[in-house]
């Protein structure tokens, strides 16, 4: 599991994850707002990318934290590696 803040409300959001798929496989890719008080918008949240091992090997996940497709405010690039 992934854990990225987020606040798409602010037209940026998490690109969906590219990744190895013959080793893993994308479960679920949900954003979570957080708690914000009654009339308040555009409170931020985190985006949750969950995973699960297929066969083993090495992975590596990236995504881009984006105005579709525009700058580039955050990225994430890991590793991942699954064994038996």
């Amino acid at each position: 599991k992934i854990e990225l803040d987020a606040n798409p409300t602010t037209g940026i959001w998490w690109s969906d994850p590219v990744y190895d798929d013959s080793v893993l496989s994308l479960v679920s890719n949900d954003y979570l707002a957080d708690p914000a008080p009654e009339g308040i918008v555009g409170s931020g949240g985190t985006t949750v990318m969950t995973f699960r091992a297929v066969a083993p090997g090495t992975s590596r996940i990236t995504s881009e934290y984006s105005r579709g497709g525009g700058e580039v405010y955050d990225a994430l690039n890991i590793s991942v590696e699954v064994s038996e």
